[in-house]
């Protein structure tokens, strides 16, 4: 006859077993972490670019921490990063009835206003943000964005500057201002500061292609071309570089180098209505009607803003004596046509 203690030890073995099984077959139990826990894996998921998981994450950290307002602005940053703006704008509203003195929230939420199509939310917002913080240089340049979006170029040249006066050397904010002064049609100010972002940063892109902008809205397309020759070595298979390279050869009545770069901008970009528009009126230019045809039409086909383009097809068909299609691209072309 077996003794109690044997027994009792046979029990407690047996009830062990057990429970480590049931933790083996409960293996997908959910963890419960810390709030700081949960934010932690959302901030590497999210800096991974996997948003659901992320705002998953942060989720879970607001549920064990209904005040947590970091996890607020991550999560909104998220759905930013997503494109869905209302949900970020909730989760910013959130963050700044917790922490009404955080700059960055308003920033934030004011990206997502600008990035929704509402700049004077976005004005406010930014506006906000440097009251808390008045030296804060991406709430400058992004209120300037703002007024660039609404038109108001003064005032995004005069925030730009307030940017580069607190940051001197701010690439972003010198090529963001020559963008600016670009669109006044103000050139040798605008290469200014191309200029000045080149020196400060050699590398950066978009500042070259904006001063191949500005030379070609100077007039001067040999700049030009040679500023996109320098585009195109950084970047091979930028489309718009050789459109717009293509579009500087024909400025200059080259017509053959101009095909051959809007040749080359639809083989990268099968459907750049602006290339195929280009392909067409330069085809058209050189008598070659039937290739001008296929290349206008397939831009028509793909919604071609471009006067010529219906212009010319109208054209096109009423030597090849169909009146009925010439009329048809002549009444599309009247819609489209320059004031």
């Amino acid at each position: 006859m077996l003794s109690v203690k044997i027994i009792a030890k046979a029990v407690i073995t047996i009830l062990l077993f057990l429970i480590v099984c049931s933790c083996w077959a409960d293996g997908d139990s959910e963890e419960v972490l810390t709030a700081r826990e949960y934010f932690n894996r959302g901030v590497v998921h999210l800096n991974k670019h996997e948003y659901d998981h992320a705002i998953l994450q942060f989720t879970k950290a607001i549920q064990v921490n209904p005040k947590f307002v970091d996890a607020y602005k991550q999560r909104g940053n998220a759905f930013l990063d997503m494109g869905n703006y209302d949900r970020a704008i909730w989760d910013y509203d959130r963050a700044i009835e917790l922490n009404p003195k955080y700059a960055n929230l308003y920033s934030n939420r004011g990206s997502a206003y600008r990035r929704k199509g509402e700049p004077d939310k976005a004005i406010s917002d930014y506006s906000k943000a440097l009251e808390v913080s008045p030296n804060f240089v991406l709430v400058y340049n992004n209120r300037a964005i703002a007024y660039a979006d609404k038109g108001d170029y003064d005032k995004a040249i005069s925030d730009y500057s307030k940017a580069i006066e607190i940051e001197p050397e701010n690439a972003r904010a010198y090529n963001n201002r020559g963008n600016a002064y670009l669109n006044k049609g103000i050139y040798d100010k605008a290469i200014a500061d191309f200029n000045r972002a080149i020196r400060i940063s050699p590398k950066f892109y978009n500042a070259y292609f904006n001063r191949a902008l500005a030379y070609f809205r100077k007039g001067d397309c040999d700049k030009t071309i040679s500023e996109y020759d320098r585009v195109i070595k950084m970047d091979p298979y930028d489309a718009s570089a050789y459109n717009n390279r293509g579009y500087a050869y024909y400025t200059k009545g080259d017509y053959e180098s101009a095909l051959v770069d809007y040749r080359k901008a639809v083989f990268l970009e099968p459907d750049n209505v602006n290339a195929l528009d280009n392909i067409g009126i330069a085809y058209y230019k050189t008598g070659r009607f039937s290739l001008a045809k296929t290349s206008l039409e397939r831009a028509a086909e793909l919604g071609s803003v471009c006067y010529e383009c219906y212009f010319y097809l109208s054209e096109i068909y009423s030597k090849d004596g169909e009146s009925g299609k010439a009329d048809i691209y002549f009444k599309k072309a009247q819609k489209f046509k320059p004031n």
